[in-house]
């Protein structure tokens, strides 16, 4: 029998049999909650204190478990995976006895995670000054040269013409953002003029300023580890650039007769917008670069630009440096994470009752804007859990961003049979397929996140906008509504839940519990707070990185808590907040040796769950993260 064609029944039995032993095993390690809590915690609190007291920064640590059928389901699915990829030809049972305990060891360490979120509004001046490390000093003086850009920003209605000829011929040095030797540009300017985004008359004076925020937008951005075309040069990528509230402008530009007329322009423009894929910065660079080239060429480069066209170009560009803003010390953060975290794990190993051992470590940066610097750490040889490292930033597109889940395959699922029309309300266009209707207004709720409508941060000139968009939004929510019983269909079986039920079994097999270590304001100053959150925080979560965290979306959240107001049942954390401390004195820190682990698995009653075949697994090209 070979790998590749496991046709032997009785072989492929025995493999899917220990499999399923291995992950039981995996599973008991685990569910030795109480301890395993007290050592996962302190250990964070650890983590969390040590970097906040060796950075003089801000810093979050959010954690979370994983629920059991998750994790099994998980487990099974990526141990098969890396089987067929280790197992020798014409294997047997020895090589699969051989190979299972370390297979299923490695797919089993991020059933306990923590990420090390690197807060963006911090001033690492004091670190980066003191550091010997050259190439923090290069990201250092990226981010400075980066600031003096986006500070030099100025209106010049008032300035005299003296002012306006030397400001004309200023130029800021960028040299020292070219810091990827081979994957700079060499056609790229290295000196640019002042950012002025008030005066965009000619083409001339677009392509000058697109060039120059391209060229520092590739330069701060992150080199992809793991290109989906092959080549070396690609570059992660950052949020979305294009604000919704100018995707309902370009749709009230074409006078729509009403509101589901107003709705479809706006589905259209939306999936243009956002549901493409996108082009990284350097190769924006590159065709902006061309395409200067050939409008050189053309009579009307140095032309007055139509009043549309300098809206247009005005817009593209302000979103650029709105970018630009978000992104310019993402590299330092993220590279301070890959230097601080390996010194933090071994200073506190140091520790008494403590032994902190890194497994395996790596980076990933994929090219839809992903980045974290991943550990594998063992604690005291009981418990392995999966510590990242990521910026605010990098943290945030993976929950709402082009790195979240939702738009990677077989990752996300559809929210959609959760919903129905309300009683009364007329199929669009087709009386004959409500159905038709139901799609049309969950696509455009799909589209349209809670953000987008909050009203935060707005301008003036756009609070016009912001109205439509919350009326086309509370229109298209009024014609539909949640489930109150959703219909489960398990091959022939048919059977209804109640909406609340259906939430918290999802939440039981397929989510997550979650918390955050926080500073403890009590009287050691050292202590911190491990937070645990709600059953609707872990809701929020599943369905920003599943779904996305649309308004549509949020329909679903407002149904559960109406639901728990109803039954009278206050949305509690898993359990209570406890404080950890980093001193390991007897008298305040909770006990954490291995005594403890061992002594509870002689009361201990483990998860037993009868074998049943796998069946057949698809091939899933992403790795869980």
């Amino acid at each position: 029998m070979t790998k590749d064609d496991l046709n032997d029944e009785e072989l492929l039995r025995y493999l899917q049999i220990k499999i399923h032993e291995a992950t039981i095993e995996c599973v008991n390690t685990y569910k030795l909650s109480k301890e395993k809590d007290t050592l996962f915690h302190t250990f964070l609190s650890l983590v969390f204190m040590s970097f906040r007291d060796s950075v003089d920064t801000s810093i979050s640590v959010p954690y979370r478990s994983k629920s059991f059928q998750s994790v099994i389901n998980n487990i099974e699915k990526e141990v098969l995976k890396m089987l067929s990829k280790k197992l020798p030809d014409n294997c047997t049972k020895s090589d699969i006895d051989r190979l299972m305990p370390d297979v299923v060891n490695s797919v089993c360490k991020d059933f306990l995670a923590a990420t090390v979120v690197f807060h963006s509004k911090n001033n690492l001046s004091t670190y980066c000054e003191e550091s010997n490390d050259e190439y923090i000093k290069k990201l250092y003086e990226q981010v400075l040269t980066t600031d003096k850009y986006l500070r030099s920003s100025t209106k010049e209605t008032n300035s005299s013409i003296f002012s306006k000829i030397s400001n004309h011929f200023k130029t800021i040095d960028i040299s020292k953002t070219f810091i990827d030797k081979e994957l700079n540009n060499p056609l790229a300017p290295r000196k640019v003029k002042p950012l002025d985004l008030e005066n965009i008359n000619t083409q001339e004076d677009y392509y000058s300023t697109l060039i120059d925020l391209l060229t520092l937008l590739s330069n701060l951005s992150l080199p992809c580890t793991e290109p989906m075309d092959g080549k070396t040069h690609k570059y992660c990528v950052s949020e979305l650039d294009v604000p919704y509230l100018q995707l309902v402008k370009q749709a009230k530009s074409q006078n729509p007769k009403n509101k589901d007329e107003f709705i479809e322009i706006l589905i259209d423009l939306a999936h243009k917008a956002y549901y493409r894929e996108y082009t990284p910065f350097d190769e924006q660079l590159n065709t902006a670069l061309s395409n200067r080239n050939k409008a050189q060429k053309g009579f009307f480069y140095n032309a007055e630009l139509s009043t549309k066209d300098k809206a247009k170009y005005s817009q593209e560009l302000t979103n650029l440096k709105n970018n630009l803003q978000q992104m310019k010390n993402d590299r330092l953060l993220n590279y301070v994470l890959t230097l601080e975290l390996p010194n933090i794990f071994s200073r506190l190993s140091e520790l008494p009752n403590l032994n902190v051992e890194v497994k395996s470590h790596k980076e990933r940066a994929k090219s839809n804007g992903f980045y974290a610097c991943y550990y594998t750490v063992e604690l005291n040889g009981a418990i392995i859990l999966e510590i990242l490292g990521n910026s605010e930033f990098r943290s945030n597109l993976t929950k709402e961003g082009y790195a979240s889940h939702n738009l990677m395959p077989n990752k996300s699922f559809d929210i959609k049979p959760l919903f129905e029309l309300q009683t009364g309300a007329f199929p669009f266009n087709n009386p004959h397929n409500p159905k038709e209707k139901l799609d049309f207004y969950c696509d455009f709720l799909n589209t349209v996140t809670l953000n987008d409508v909050s009203g935060y941060h707005v301008s003036q000139e756009d609070k016009e906008s912001l109205r439509d968009l919350q009326d086309l939004v509370n229109y298209a929510s009024s014609q539909i509504k949640v489930k109150d019983v959703i219909t489960i269909k398990n091959g022939d079986n048919i059977r209804e839940i109640s909406f609340y039920d259906y939430i918290s079994s999802v939440l039981s097999s397929h989510g997550s519990e979650y918390g955050t270590i926080y500073p403890a304001h009590i009287v050691e100053h050292n202590q911190a707070l491990s937070v645990p959150q709600t059953p609707l925080y872990s809701l929020e979560n599943l369905l920003k990185s599943r779904v996305g965290f649309s308004t549509l979306a949020n329909l679903i959240r407002e149904k559960y808590v109406e639901i728990s107001i109803d039954k009278k049942e206050r949305i509690l954390p898993h359990s209570l907040a406890q404080a950890y401390s980093s001193t390991l004195s007897p008298k305040y820190d909770l006990p954490m040796d291995n005594h403890i682990i061992k002594n509870s698995k002689d009361t201990y009653q483990p998860l037993d769950i009868p074998f049943r075949p796998m069946g057949q697994y698809k091939k899933d090209d992403d790795e869980a993260r």
